[in-house]
Formats: C-alpha cells, structure tokens, sequence
C-alpha cells in the first residue's frame, strides 16, 4: 500500500505541521499527501506541485501519525518524480544545480570556500570536519568557531579546504535525486580515501551524510563531540547566568535524535535554559529547511515567525545549533520586530573557552 493510501485523516498532522500553522488546511500533511497521490498517478495541476515543495521536511507529522506514515518519503518521491519525469522545477532550483555541478557549491561563484580560515588548515588526519556550503558562504563566523573550538580542544583533525565538495543535500530537496546520487557516489569515494571518521557542523550535512551515503565510517555532528569533551575533561567555564531559550534543528533531533549534546554544552556556560512550549520532537521547524528557504523564501520567514512567536514570555535569546535555522529566524525576527536575538551555540561556546581551559591530550572516544 502507498504510504498516501494509509491516512485516515485524523487530522493529528496538521496540528503539529507549520506549513498548516501558516497557510492552512489545505497545506497539511494530508493534503499533501493526495497531492503527491495525484503526482505520481500522473494526474495533478501546479498547485499540486507547489504543495509537495512547500514543505519543510521537518518530520513533525510522523512524529504525531498513528499510522506510521512515512510523509516525508511520499513528499520526496513526489518531487523526484515531478523533476525526473515531468521536468518540472523552480527557477531558484535550476541555478542551484547548476552552480552545484559547476561551482561544487549551490552558491555558484561565492568566492573562496576557506574565507572564513584564520590560518593554515590540517590536511591529513583520520578523522575529517566537513564544514558545508551554508556555513562556508552564508554564516562564515559559525565555520570559524567550529575550526577555533577543535583547535582550543585539542582535536586532531583535517580539512578538504577549497576541493571540499557540496554533500547533495540542497540538491536532493529539489527532487533532483539523480543528480544528487552521482555527487554522492563522487563524494563517497573521496571521503573513504581521506579519512576514517566524519565531524560535520550542519545539521542537514549530517543527516544526508547518515542517512544517504551508506559510508563505512562514523559521522558524528560537533556537538556531540564537544559535549563528550566538556563532560570527559571536566572543562568549567565563566557561568553566563542568563535566561535562553533553545531550538531544536529538525535535521538533528527529529531525524537523528540529537536533543540532549547542545543543552549540556549551554548549561556547561552558565545558561539557565527555559523550553519552549514545543520543543525537542514537538518543536516547530524555523521554516528554511527542505528547500524552502530556496523555493519560497518570504514563506520561509512567515514559519520563522510562528516559531519566534513560541519564545517564553520574557526571553529575548534564542540559541540554536543549524546555520539555516541562525540564518532564517535572525531574518524574521528583524523582519517582524519580533525583538529576539538569535544566536549560534558554537560562535558562544567559542568567545567563551580558552585554549588554556583545555589540556593538550587528544580527543577522548565515548
């Protein structure tokens, strides 16, 4: 039975789904679940089309669906087949494979991918930081602070430097799968004959990375690695003392059940931590995941604000650990005067450590 033919429209869904939350009933998960039935039946309109893609991928909906409905690979289904077979893509998509297949970045020519280096980087070790094209182009001071921290902690680690590829990520939420594939099976080979473990510092990196490249190696996201380092080394910090709030990146959490690394590593500065009402698995998405910060920006902004909206009453700091959520909830808070600070843990966590805070031993494996 296709996953479409499994819903018994209980209506769970929508009460979890952001794109509900913002334009309605009819951008639910069940909705777009007959949109994606109608896609590969052969028998849809473009509003079909703008349905399956106006959607974030966050996963909240199978979080709620007694039915165990997998929406998000009916929705990925649905575009591939609508790319594939119909030819069928968004003008911003079209730039963004191209430069991908070009450039080895969606941006196209951004200028040099290593900008945001102070000094040399290590070349050979056993265990390699993917920094990702978001944080090498867009939020340059996140891919700082991930390059500073390891240092400060005396991680052994290496870097691809200019030849670091694009993961695909950016190019499979297009639909584009084939394409994708081919980047995959290239970066596949040249992450095996580079090292034996992967540090990846976006949330979408590492979820494509685990759960699309099949690699023959560990992958690790840089919080779970810090956070084992702070905890193994015993490392005390300046107690911050401020009241924060956290977002879950949904790449992280709901995908890979990432949830507890990040709030250790903010109560290790001192944060006294309030949740949000949704958080964890029930959080919100900030809305620029799943291609649609790329697709449907200004649609992109209005979700940031729904989620900004669930900011506890007397907090104006917002911590999260995804440059596309930094990156989207900064632009609808300024947006929308919603008056929060949105920060990024590492660039914290960084302004916080000292190199004389951490001893000179390498990286202990839990």
């Amino acid at each position: 039975m296709a996953e479409y033919d499994k819903c018994t429209g209980c209506g769970l869904c929508s009460e979890a789904c952001s794109m509900s939350m913002v334009l309605g009933e009819l951008s639910s998960p069940e909705e777009k679940l007959k949109s994606c039935s109608k896609v590969m039946e052969g028998n849809y309109s473009f509003k079909d089309v703008e349905n399956i893609f106006q959607c974030t991928k966050c996963q909240a909906c199978e979080e709620v669906c007694p039915q165990d409905i997998n929406i998000t690979a009916a929705i990925d289904d649905a575009r591939e087949r609508c790319v594939l077979e119909r030819g069928v893509r968004f003008a911003q998509q079209r730039q963004v494979i191209k430069n991908a297949v070009k450039y080895g970045s969606p941006f196209g020519k951004a200028g040099s991918r290593i900008s945001f280096l102070e000094g040399d980087y290590p070349e050979t070790s056993d265990t390699l930081l993917f920094i990702g094209c978001f944080s090498s182009y867009m939020t340059k001071g996140v891919a700082r602070a991930s390059v500073s921290l390891l240092r400060k902690l005396s991680v052994d680690f290496s870097m691809l430097g200019e030849d670091e590829p694009c993961c695909g990520y950016f190019i499979y939420n297009t639909g584009d799968h084939k394409t994708a594939q081919e980047m995959v099976d290239r970066n596949r080979k040249l992450f095996q004959e580079r090292a034996k473990r992967i540090i990846t510092i976006c949330p979408g990196c590492t979820t494509f990375l685990k759960k699309y490249y099949h690699l023959d190696m560990e992958v690790e996201h840089i919080t779970e690695v810090i956070s084992r380092i702070i905890q193994d080394k015993g490392i005390t910090l300046e107690e911050s003392g401020e009241e924060v709030t956290f977002h879950d990146a949904c790449n992280i959490g709901r995908s890979l059940q990432i949830y507890q690394p990040p709030r250790d590593i903010a109560l290790s500065m001192g944060y006294r931590l309030t949740e949000m009402e949704r958080s964890r698995e029930k959080a919100i998405c900030c809305g620029a995941d799943g291609g649609m910060k790329l697709s449907f920006p200004d649609l992109a902004l209005k979700v940031g604000k729904a989620r900004l909206e669930g900011v506890p009453h007397g907090i104006d700091k917002l911590i999260t650990v995804c440059p596309f959520c930094l990156q989207n909830l900064k632009e609808a808070s300024l947006k929308y005067g919603m008056g929060v600070e949105v920060l990024h843990l590492l660039e914290l966590l960084d302004s916080k450590l000292k190199a004389t805070q951490t001893s000179s031993s390498s990286i202990p494996r839990s």
